[in-house]
């Protein structure tokens, strides 16, 4: 039996995007006779979040924090001492895996260089076959002076040290080509587990809405969808579903009281079980995208949830959804970032519901062709392993 040990991002198995990817990713070698550990360096989680334990399995997957600890010290000597604790307890354990000859590879999931860096240096000191999974162009984020280097070096370089990659975008894979010519690389999109979609009933509340969801710290589209929403004159209500710090969220609060948009309800925090609800509920889910580097690269983990959900998405043609997505075939499409023209898209959905029906039973079947967890694990499996 194969083995694989994941490093690089510590929060499993609690958090957003990121860790639902590894998740998922991990469940799917899995089911191909394929242990999966993830090592967690350190403990990020609050006190309150009582059920994630030290050591643990989590969906079939086996995870362990190697601080010791799930949850981040409030004193800054515990927290440095427990991450230094942590460092050298994932080496011994890194160490132990390979000289037993228990484990095969590295995925390693990171958000920076240095930790790519030395991820992959390790690997080749240890004998492991290094898989880094790229998901975002970083050198479009916006993190400051401080992290513009490392953001370069990550997109540029990261290809040149990993044995191979995965990327969840067509423009990753371009760049990565350009970048380092003959690299070994798969494309992972967003993926989801669809049988979670089936366990749950729409939300009804005895009227239509539009649902967004996303992060409160993405301003400039949660507006787009207020300011296009306002346009569409409708007794269709809008619900936003936004994670983050408390003061973005004031943000958007103030944002709908300034402009006096009725129908609009927050909700944040909620139940996962809830969130599917609410998605298989709703005349249609929004995730308008920017036409810009970031939006480009990227491929939203919602954009997946939202085919699995067998609603119709209303988009721009930009990135990703290119390369899956139709305008009236399998989603609403508008052709770039525009508040009138995606408005008009959302009144398409509301005045034409038998299009509006098919396009949602398209898109669910888009969805289980290219975005199912388990469509895409055996094609993985053999690429860490057979190639």
């Amino acid at each position: 039996m194969k083995k694989i040990i994941y490093v690089g991002y510590p929060s499993f198995p609690k958090g957003l995007a990121q860790v639902q990817r590894q998740l998922l990713i991990a469940k799917g070698l899995a089911e191909h006779n394929c242990k999966v550990l993830v090592l967690n360096r350190y403990g990020v989680h609050s006190q309150r979040e009582t059920e994630i334990k030290a050591e643990g399995c989590f969906e079939g997957i086996d995870y362990k924090y190697c601080s010791g600890t799930p949850f981040r010290p409030t004193s800054f000597i515990r927290r440095n001492i427990l991450k230094i604790k942590g460092l050298f307890v994932e080496l011994k354990t890194l160490i132990k895996e390979r000289r037993k000859k228990n484990a095969n590879a590295l995925i390693i999931t990171c958000n920076n260089f240095k930790g790519i860096l030395y991820y992959t240096l390790l690997a080749k000191i240890l004998n492991y076959t290094s898989v880094v999974d790229q998901v975002e162009y970083w050198s479009a984020q916006d993190f400051g002076r401080n992290r513009k280097l490392d953001s370069y070096l990550n997109d540029r370089y990261y290809g040149y040290f990993s044995d191979k990659s995965i990327v969840i975008s067509d423009f990753l894979m371009t760049k990565l080509n350009e970048n380092q010519p003959g690299t070994a690389a798969i494309k992972i999109p967003a993926i989801c587990d669809f049988s979670l979609f089936e366990q749950h009933k729409g939300y009804v509340n005895g009227s239509q809405y539009f649902l967004y969801c996303g992060s409160a710290a993405y301003f400039e589209v949660i507006r787009f969808v207020l300011d296009a929403y306002a346009l569409i004159h409708s007794t269709t209500a809008l619900v936003l579903v936004i994670s983050g710090d408390l003061k973005w969220i004031g943000k958007v609060k103030r944002y709908i009281e300034t402009n006096n948009i009725q129908q609009v309800t927050i909700k944040s925090n909620i139940p996962y079980s809830e969130l599917v609800s609410l998605y298989k509920g709703s005349l249609a889910l929004l995730i308008p995208l920017r036409p810009n580097l970031q939006d480009t690269a990227r491929f939203p983990h919602k954009l997946g949830e939202y085919t699995a959900s067998r609603r119709p998405i209303i988009s721009s043609n930009i990135g990703e959804v290119k390369a899956y997505f139709k305008d009236g075939l399998n989603a609403f499409l508008c052709e770039d970032f525009e508040i009138e023209a995606y408005s008009q898209k959302m009144r398409e959905a509301i005045e034409y519901p038998e299009k509006r029906e098919l396009i949602a039973s398209r898109s669910f079947d888009t969805g289980m062709k290219d975005f199912d967890y388990r469509k895409n694990s055996k094609e993985l499996y053999q690429f860490i392993f057979e190639n």
